[in-house]
């Protein structure tokens, strides 16, 4: 759905060196932080210009649905109009700026919005009339201000929170919408890890070769010689292979396990190994180790940020230039959960030693970035933070799962 938000008046930032605002005056969007580090305050302009907004239908039926659910009733302009005003046009416009909201192709939710979101012209002579908005004026589109939009694929959202080295918000941006990834071939994408997720994957695999002993470890493998490991329909991509003692070993060994990425009939290469006990990266197990293979997927529960600023994609497979220093590595969120919710959040809080914009944010299936696993949501920050040494940044993704 493409809507357009006429209006004579818009937000923009200029330099404030001295201002030390307040944590409410940052969470009220009265200032930012710039991408030099130093505050920014915003202004308003009055000038005409027009934001164009995208909002993916499926994200309209899915909060129909879930209303629906939980027997609250839904009424679709009233959430359109509550969608634009307070979580897209709040950045770009104040309302009082409003003058004409078009939708493409649907008139008649395009009356209810210019009823619910333009504010009523001031009259002449009338009481207050000089503090009510100005009349409308003859509209003009200026060339390049049509501000960022919602993108197709909506899944789960992202949310961000700076704080300076003294805990004190620096930035809080705005609830966004992510972008899910579904690439056409490959163990790339978010369908391939719910239908493998929830239905078991090679849910049949529970033969001779399942469980069984090495011949040969690395790193990044476990090679079975005799093994007869399936590869049909990506094969064991996204299982846990686990890796014990030896059969006939006589001391203590450690218990490890790795993520598969891809396999041969013999050899299974996982992304690293894992310390179950941390679940920091482990050693690699005995060459002649013990391994069984678990049914199922590795969840998604790694967080990872960038600088690039390239849009992102459904046919992403990676986070462009992703951050490997710094701070900024890839790293296990904490889940939570509460019992019989529609959602569950991945919260990481990142501590900055060096500097970075977070232009874009994604949760991976694996922490290795060379074999990374499944990457099945991927989002733009639409205001980019930028961090300076000592700053912390919390990222929140909040997983609807209705």
């Amino acid at each position: 759905m493409i809507i357009h938000v006429d209006v004579d008046a818009y937000y923009e930032w200029e330099p404030a060196p001295d201002a030390k605002p307040t944590e409410e005056e940052v969470l009220g969007l009265q200032y930012k932080v710039g991408g030099d580090g130093g505050w920014l305050k915003r202004i308003t302009v009055d000038a005409e210009t027009h934001t164009t907004i995208n909002i993916p239908e499926a994200m309209i039926l899915d909060t129909q649905a879930q209303s629906g659910l939980i027997g609250k009733p839904f009424n679709r302009a009233m959430f359109i109009a509550n969608l634009v005003q307070t979580d897209i046009m709040k950045h770009h416009a104040p309302q009082h700026g409003f003058t004409k909201v078009t939708v493409e192709d649907d008139p008649q939710l395009e009356a209810a919005l210019n009823a619910m979101l333009i504010p009523p012209k001031s009259g002449a002579g009338g009481a207050g009339a000089a503090t009510q908005r100005r009349l409308a004026r003859p509209f003009q589109r200026k060339a390049g201000r049509n501000f960022g939009e919602l993108r197709e694929g909506t899944h789960s959202h992202f949310h961000t929170e700076v704080r300076d080295a003294e805990g004190r918000l620096k930035f809080r941006g705005p609830l966004r919408h992510n972008l899910t990834t579904d690439t056409a071939s490959g163990y790339t994408n978010r369908r391939d890890w719910q239908a493998k997720a929830m239905g078991g994957g090679l849910g049949a695999f529970f033969g001779a070769t399942a469980v069984g002993s090495a011949t040969s470890t690395g790193a990044t493998s476990l090679t079975n010689t005799g093994a007869s490991f399936p590869t049909a329909n990506q094969g064991l991509a996204g299982m846990i292979v686990v890796a014990g003692p030896r059969a006939t070993s006589s001391s203590a060994e450690s218990v490890v396990f790795g993520v598969i990425v891809s396999n041969t009939g013999t050899v299974l290469t996982i992304d690293q190994w894992y310390n179950p006990a941390t679940g920091a990266a482990g050693t690699t197990p005995n060459a002649t180790c013990t391994y069984a293979i678990i049914p199922g997927q590795m969840p998604a529960m790694f967080i990872a940020v960038t600088s690039d600023a390239t849009a992102a994609a459904a046919t992403d497979t990676t986070l462009t230039s992703e951050a490997t220093t710094n701070g900024f590595a890839r790293a296990l969120a904490a889940w939570a959960h509460t019992a019989a919710a529609s959602t569950y959040t991945l919260t990481k809080t990142f501590t900055a030693s060096g500097s970075l914009t977070v232009n874009k944010v994604a949760v991976f299936g694996a922490v290795n970035t060379t074999a990374g696993g499944v990457m099945p949501f991927e989002s733009a920050e639409p205001t980019p933070p930028a961090l300076i040494s000592g700053d912390t940044l919390a990222q929140t993704v909040t997983v609807t799962i209705n």
